[in-house]
């Protein structure tokens, strides 16, 4: 649903139509065989469009309903409920552990949630292609720890940066020992439920779901084929989940307007906090340097406009979550094809759409 509200504001009547046509261009550019796409303006859905196809082999076309995985999406949603409990005074963000998962051993260094959360912790990330295309099924969050849980620290947390998705596999183990209940239930309870989320759910079945995507990845001579299956039941907190491009934009949403915590947790989370080296962990993208806070990527772009983004990558997914909440403005972008460059697209929608 279109807010013209907005659009007389702040666009031009063309620039759905611009949208439209920015997307089929990168699509046709990167051989994305389907995406979906939702603008918030003014904390509305003000668009909101699938293209493509969801699945090619049974010409099943993209809708704004149609289920992707999230990739590393995941990660802010589940920090969102971490500092929901933390808010509560379930979940102290620095204290060991091992207070809420028993089942992780004890390190040369003590770990915390918040190192954790910022990827400070010292946890590795991936070894192999074993454990980045698991297959196996896990019934618990706490039987995936098997994958890392033996090996030592990379360094003494909080010394220096280090991304990783095992690193919020133990923190959805925290989540689940702070809040009492299967990780799964308390991101419903405490993100899914209150955001609106409605089509939003954990990636950790075999059995097909309604409206799910079917997954692409390119070869090295470029032909499109199906991605391998993976099971995603070993890393739901880091990179196992579904959802849609309206869903994620209605999380930005309920972020933003303090539905989940309030405006004194969010600057917590929205804020990077210096290493005990006095530097900020992070990323650099191009000449753009993104601070990692807790569970979020942030800087301010060429504008002066702070920017709270995430990105995710995953077999046969792409996705981009990108909001500038100083004027309660965001877009998501799905697709079903692994590395696509959204990226492009996401700066070619901001241009349309604000500059």
């Amino acid at each position: 649903m279109v807010s013209m509200v907005y659009f007389l504001a702040h666009m031009k009547a063309d620039v759905p139509e611009k949208i439209a046509e920015a997307v089929i261009q990168e699509m046709d550019r990167e051989s994305i065989p389907g995406l979906s796409i939702a603008v918030m303006a003014d904390n509305k859905i003000c668009f909101s469009r699938g293209f493509g196809f969801a699945d090619t082999e049974n010409s099943v076309e993209a809708v704004p309903m149609t289920l992707f995985r999230t990739a590393s999406i995941a990660k802010p949603i589940t920090a969102a409920a971490v500092m929901h409990l933390a808010e509560k005074g379930m979940l102290d963000l620095d204290t060991p552990v091992q207070e809420y998962v028993p089942r992780f051993p004890e390190k040369k260094w003590p770990v915390t949630s918040r190192q954790l959360l910022r990827h400070t912790a010292g946890i590795r990330h991936y070894n192999n292609d074993n454990e980045r295309l698991n297959t196996e099924y896990f019934d618990s969050l706490t039987d995936a720890l098997v994958f890392f849980k033996d090996d030592p620290l990379l360094f003494e947390p909080d010394t220096d940066y280090s991304y990783s998705s095992f690193g919020y596999n133990l923190l959805g183990c925290t989540a689940e020992g702070a809040g009492g209940k299967p990780f799964v239930s308390l991101i419903q309870e405490v993100v899914f439920d209150p955001a609106e989320m409605k089509y939003s759910r954990a990636d950790n079945s075999a059995d097909p779901v309604p409206f799910e995507a079917q997954f692409y990845k390119k070869t090295e001579d470029g032909t499109v084929i199906k991605a391998p299956f993976i099971s995603n039941s070993h890393r739901i907190p880091g990179g196992g989940m579904l959802s849609t491009a309206e869903d994620l934009v209605r999380f930005a949403c309920a972020v933003s307007n303090k539905t989940i915590v309030s405006q004194k947790t969010l600057m917590e989370m929205w804020t990077p906090q210096k290493m005990r080296t006095g530097r900020l962990p992070g990323t650099v993208r191009g000449d753009i340097f993104m601070a990692h806070a807790l569970g979020w990527l942030v800087f301010r772009d060429k504008n002066d406009r702070q920017v709270i983004r995430y990105g995710g990558t995953q077999a046969g997914t792409r996705a981009l979550l990108y909001m500038l909440p100083e004027i309660k403005w965001a877009v998501t972008i799905m697709c079903n094809l692994e590395a696509a460059d959204v990226d492009t697209l996401a700066a070619r929608i901001v241009k349309e759409c604000l500059d």
